[in-house]
């Protein structure tokens, strides 16, 4: 094996071409199992990647079969129609790669080199995130929650903001051990017994946790807590609940209530004010 694939000159000058492509230095010297791997580890772009990995293992599986044609046949392809039919088989196995390519003239070169069309990554679909401010008479309630751990320490936080954006106040809790889904839901049912009690029984409830958007959405029993409570859930992307993320990791031994807005959180609340953030999402 090694010496077909690691010490024969041919089978090292056509490696070697191929590999020149891919700007690829491999040792032979050290033999085929080495050089093998060493070739197979090696990582360009999703395309180019999977096209290097497709020319190796094609050019290992047609020399073996050009080999045993010559031992048990008689018959091998030589010089230039071995290379027309061993790029034969590249570019039409390369078309099938489902991956994209990278842009750059590297990526391009290397595709264009071996016949292969490049496949340049779909553009990311742009989400503009804006914290809003909820309508008139109603609190908005920005929610987070968060474990140290799977399971770990359970800690939230929560905002509560009025119909001009104004704090009307805050806190950071913890609740023992357990998993973040946990922390979200605790502090959020937490956060509804609290805005009754202080008799803000309109509130809109926000949360970067589809999860527990979607519990609370679904659960009508938790619409009706308390009596007379007017709630309204949503999801906002994780960019624009940062408020709540910022409480969510205060360390507090328990429960921690601000009623004006403590100086690490004010950054955070005048951004939400006047800044538009962008998510990157994937098509």
């Amino acid at each position: 094996m090694d010496h077909l694939f690691s010490f024969c000159p041919w089978t090292r000058l056509i490696i070697s071409k191929v590999s020149c492509v891919f700007n690829v230095n491999l040792h032979f010297e050290l033999g085929f199992g080495h050089w093998f791997l060493q070739a197979v580890q090696r990582t360009f772009s999703p395309q180019v990647t999977a096209l290097w990995r497709l020319c190796i293992v094609t050019i290992v599986w047609v020399i073996w079969d050009q080999r045993n044609k010559r031992t048990f046949e008689g018959s091998y392809a030589m010089g230039f129609f071995f290379a027309c039919h061993l790029l034969g088989i590249i570019r039409e196995a390369g078309e099938g790669i489902n991956a994209a390519m990278r842009n750059s003239m590297e990526d391009l070169v290397i595709l264009s080199a071996c016949g292969v069309k490049g496949r340049p990554p779909r553009a990311p679909n742009i989400r503009c995130v804006r914290w809003q401010v909820p309508p008139i008479n109603v609190i908005k309630i920005n929610i987070d929650g968060g474990a140290a751990g799977s399971p770990g320490l359970l800690t939230g936080g929560e905002v509560f903001r009025d119909n001009f954006g104004v704090f009307r106040g805050c806190f950071a809790v913890s609740h023992g051990r357990g998993f973040a889904f946990e922390a979200e839901l605790a502090t959020t049912l937490f956060s509804i017994e609290l805005a009754h009690d202080k008799g803000w029984n309109t509130i809109w409830l926000e949360s970067d946790s589809t999860y527990v958007v979607h519990i609370l959405k679904s659960i009508d029993r938790v619409r009706r807590l308390r009596s007379g409570l007017n709630m309204v859930v949503s999801h906002i992307y994780r960019e624009g609940n940062a408020v709540a993320d910022r409480l969510t990791r205060e360390v507090v031994d328990k429960f921690q209530w601000w009623s004006v807005p403590p100086l690490f959180l004010v950054p955070f609340l005048q951004r939400d004010l006047v800044s538009d953030f962008y998510r990157f999402l994937s098509l």
